[in-house]
C-alpha cells in the first residue's frame, strides 16, 4: 500500500514539473511571469475560460497557450491603477493548426487582478484604449486582404464590436 502511495506522488510530481516546463517554453510567458499577481489571475482565467471551453471534436483535446502576443497597461475605468489586457494566441493541443488570438481585460484592484472581459479579435493587435474604445489594427488574411481596424466598447462586462 505504501509503494503505491510513492508512485501516485511521484507520477503527480512528474506530471506537475512537466506543466511547468511545458509554459516556460510559451513565448512571452517570462515577461507575464514577472508580475505574479497578474501571473496568477492569467492562468485561472485561462482554466476557466479557455481550456475548459474547448470543444471535443474527434477525440478529446485542450486548448494551450502557444505564444503570449502582448501585455498592455492603460487605466480603462479612471481609478488611477493600471489596468491590463493581455493577447495571446491559443492552438489545440492535438495540432499545430487552428491557432486563433485571445485577448483578455484585467482590471487592477490594488495588485489584485480581476477578470473583466475577453474577445477573440480577427487577426488584428491591440493598438490603444482612447475615448472608452479599444482599438485593434492588423491585416485580414481574406479574399481582400489589406489593414483592418477594429473598435470595441466594454459595455455591462462585455466587449461590443462597433
Amino acid at each position: 500500500m505504501e509503494k503505491i502511495r510513492i508512485y501516485i506522488l511521484m507520477l503527480v510530481f512528474l506530471c506537475a514539473s512537466f506543466s511547468v516546463v511545458a509554459q516556460s517554453d510559451i513565448p512571452g510567458m517570462k515577461n507575464l511571469k514577472l508580475n505574479k499577481e497578474l501571473h496568477t489571475s492569467f492562468m485561472d482565467f485561462y482554466k476557466h475560460h479557455v481550456r475548459s471551453k474547448a470543444k471535443i471534436k474527434k477525440g478529446n483535446y485542450y486548448l494551450k497557450i502557444n505564444q503570449i502576443l502582448g501585455i498592455h497597461n492603460f487605466d480603462y475605468n479612471k481609478d488611477d491603477f493600471e489596468d491590463v489586457m493581455i493577447e495571446f494566441s491559443v492552438i489545440p493541443s492535438n495540432s499545430d493548426y487552428g491557432a486563433f488570438n485571445i485577448a483578455v481585460l484585467f482590471k487592477n484592484a490594488k495588485s489584485k487582478y480581476v477578470y473583466i472581459a475577453h474577445l477573440k479579435p480577427n487577426e488584428v493587435s491591440f493598438r490603444e484604449y482612447a475615448n472608452s474604445i479599444f482599438y485593434f489594427y492588423g491585416e485580414v488574411h481574406s479574399f481582400t486582404e489589406g489593414m483592418t481596424l477594429e473598435k470595441y466598447v466594454l459595455h455591462v462586462d462585455r466587449f461590443v464590436r462597433q
